[in-house]
């Protein structure tokens, strides 16, 4: 019909996947993916790319028939706009910041698709229908129920956009965020909405979040006493981080030449900052050849920064290819191409 879209999806495995499946269906040349998993260098090419097609100075010849499969960096600064958009299921003040990026810009009739039509949004989602089990979300999204462990509130946001035939923003804003979060007018809580079997799964959660406000707390460094010991020091290694999020380690790529091992991309120190990527903790604990990493010559950068990772590639069918061992001490494939990105293979299977 002409229209640019783009789906949302909240594992970088999954948008891989995804990817694959729709270019085996319609071919490459139409549809962009785009995660976290790219180095800086690629990465900042893809957003350029991404511009040109989907934003406000792109042409109906870039937009028409455009797809592009995303993680939430889709969500990030970038100032593009969708005819349709596609979402895997989130808390509600995500979709509605998705939902953000449809019919962004007002396009002149010359940009515009001639089947633009409404701002639609879709969420891909299991269904409310029948019985709500604990496991509604694990058995719909097995990679992905990790992410917003707060399953009692995704179910919660799918029914507050399930409600509504159409949403305006921001007039419905305030309202559908407190169906998911707040009380009705009769103060009675949203957790009272929950099936029985999702319930848990939130107080975990909410059990959780307490745990970490107060691990939290014992890392602030308080400005009106300053520098003073009050009995609790903080470990030499110990890692005090400042947000609550998911712990992610630096893996800096590398190929051998002329019997030194150089970064994928460029040279010296600003190469390797343009080939590093990050993979969330544990999954890749160390490359296999640490040991003639050790004997070999790092030409351009020492690497010293904790936890780093080097994975010295070696280029292959498929762009560059290499392996390792994760948290487990499992053997891992790992692979790296500009299309798809950074991704681990275990037991032959894309892995999160």
């Amino acid at each position: 019909s002409g229209q640019c879209v783009a789906w949302i999806r909240n594992t970088v495995s999954d948008a891989v996947n995804s990817y694959r499946m729709m270019v085996e269906q319609v071919g490459r040349e139409q549809i962009i993916l785009f995660h976290a998993r790219f180095t800086l260098f690629d990465r900042h090419m893809i957003e350029e790319h991404v511009i040109q097609t989907f934003g406000k100075d792109s042409s109906r010849e870039h937009r028409s028939g455009k797809l592009i499969i995303a993680t939430q960096v889709l969500e990030q600064s970038l100032d593009v706009d969708f005819d349709l958009l596609i979402t895997d299921l989130a808390p509600v003040e995500l979709m509605i910041q998705r939902a953000g990026r449809l019919h962004r810009h007002q396009l002149s009739e010359y940009y515009r698709s001639p089947n633009r039509g409404q701002a639609t949004l879709v969420i891909f989602s299991p269904s409310l229908q029948g019985e709500i089990r604990d496991d509604w979300i694990t058995q719909f999204f097995p990679k992905g129920s990790y992410v917003y462990p707060d399953h009692g509130r995704l179910y919660l946001s799918l029914v507050a956009f399930s409600r509504r035939k159409q949403i305006t923003l921001p007039d419905d804003l305030r309202a559908m965020i407190e169906e998911v979060y707040g009380d009705d007018e009769n103060g009675t809580s949203s957790l009272s909405r929950l099936p029985p079997g999702l319930l848990n799964t939130t107080l975990r959660d909410m059990g959780k979040r307490k745990g970490d406000v107060s691990v939290g707390m014992m890392n602030v460094l308080s400005f009106s006493e300053g520098y003073v010991y009050d009995g609790i020091k903080w470990a030499d290694d110990a890692y005090t981080p400042t947000r609550l999020s998911e712990l992610s380690v630096p893996v800096f790529l590398g190929c051998m030449k002329n019997g030194g091992i150089f970064p994928l991309y460029g040279e010296g120190l600003l190469g390797w900052m343009q080939s590093e990527i990050f993979l969330k903790e544990g999954l890749l604990l160390r490359s296999a050849g640490d040991e003639e990493i050790i004997r070999a010559q790092v030409n351009g950068f020492p690497i010293n920064q904790k936890g780093a990772i080097l994975m010295v590639m070696k280029s292959a069918d498929c762009g560059w290819m290499g392996s390792g061992w994760d948290n487990d001490g499992k053997r891992i494939e790992v692979r790296y191409n500009v299309k798809e990105g950074f991704c681990v293979h275990k037991d032959g299977m894309n892995e999160e």
